[in-house]
């Protein structure tokens, strides 16, 4: 088995079949973990604090697995100086279910060579922070186990909720299985914006509407949390970067699945997601606040459910947030989980008790850091 570090930029890019068609043999396949997402992020957020570190293991020229990590330096407090190893698309643009990508089979194998690399490297780098992942991830759990061989410490912690849609076969039987009050109101609402205006939705296809609209799009998305005295997710410049990029990138692997609503002839809401293997994954949410007495989020939301349903789709992943309109819709809790890794045992005890102090504190079970959320809108 061979172990190849990656730190340069070009070597990075040169990844791009292999990864991706390692990825499609692995159980962690998802849109956060191709290529597309993982090198647009490295190229969005590309900064000296960041340092691209990717293992790859290979046998025989076979890849087995891939450790998509960046080290990342920072100043605890503004003052101690901390290096911590990351996933790639984790920080700022909010990536989920990131994982180790590994070949059935070789879960175990490599757990090991990340680890046996990592510990020869041990004086480079202070911690490990891995999130967020899935809760039963056979990766992770093989990973945690070598950590524990090698006497760090590892801890799970903040146990995130990510509630998925299940779809049916056709949108008669989800209908049926909203509530009488909810399908009356969707109808109401639909109806109403129909009658008095001219509407039309749309699906992204060409690099042109990427191009005209995205600006429109980050615009929107800002004014509604600027009216209520927020940042919004796009005041940092490189959030929007990652977004324009990314669009032409999945736009080309025919993934982006951009939905929006024209009213009179003006784009009004946008439904920014990902189709990727029978699945839709939300993004963000944008819309005009001056439209919201006509609940134009709510039409665009369930248009999208629509065109999902009519497309074979299985589901539709609402990622980390436990905001009511995703239960109101039939969403369903799966979880996701961080990983801390230390490598010193007192240091790991102090850590621990800190732990247990603030959720004694809090006086239920809340980790010590706060679970990130992307910043949502409600329909």
């Amino acid at each position: 088995m061979e172990t190849t570090l990656i730190t340069k930029d070009q070597a990075f890019y040169r990844m791009r079949e292999s990864w991706d068609a390692l990825l499609a043999s692995s159980h962690a396949d998802n849109p956060f973990l191709t290529w597309e997402w993982a090198y647009t992020w490295w190229q969005a957020m590309q900064d000296p604090d960041h340092e691209l570190h990717i293992l790859y293991l290979s046998e025989k020229g076979k890849w087995i697995g891939i450790a998509p990590f960046v080290i990342h330096h920072q100043r605890l407090a503004g003052l101690i100086p901390r290096r911590r190893i990351e996933f790639i698309g984790a920080e700022l643009m909010s990536g989920e279910h990131l994982d180790l990508i590994v070949l059935p089979g070789y879960e175990d194998e490599m757990g090991r060579q990340i680890v046996s690399h990592l510990y020869r490297m041990r004086k480079s780098w202070d911690d490990i922070e891995l999130y967020p992942f899935p809760e039963f991830s056979s990766t992770m759990n093989s990973f945690e186990k070598q950590c524990l061989a090698a006497e760090w410490v590892p801890m799970r912690c903040n146990r995130h909720t990510c509630p998925v849609l299940p779809l049916p076969a056709d949108l008669e039987n989800y209908k049926q299985n909203l509530t009488p009050h909810l399908a009356k109101k969707i109808d109401y609402e639909r109806r109403r914006l129909l009658r008095r205006h001219s509407t039309k939705f749309e699906r992204w296809s060409q690099l042109e509407q990427i191009e005209t609209e995205i600006d429109r799009f980050f615009d929107l998305h800002q004014k509604k949390w600027l009216q209520e005295g927020k940042n919004g997710a796009f005041a940092d410049p490189r959030k929007r970067l990652f977004y324009e990029i990314l669009s032409r990138r999945m736009l080309e692997k025919n993934w982006l699945a951009m939905h929006s609503l024209r009213i009179d002839g003006e784009p009004i809401a946008y439904n920014y997601g990902l189709e990727y293997h029978n699945r839709f994954y939300g993004l963000q949410m944008a819309y005009d606040p001056e439209w919201k007495k006509l609940s134009v989020g709510w039409v665009l939301l369930y248009k999208t459910i629509e065109n999902c349903i009519e497309n074979g789709l299985q589901e539709i992943d609402t990622l980390i947030g436990t905001e009511p309109w995703k239960y109101e819709l039939g969403s369903q809790n799966r979880h996701a989980m961080r990983l801390l890794v230390l490598q010193s045992k007192p240091l790991g005890r102090s850590y621990a008790q800190l732990v247990r102090a603030k959720r004694k504190m809090l006086g239920r079970h809340h980790s010590l850091q706060p679970a990130e959320t992307e910043e949502t809108l409600h329909p």
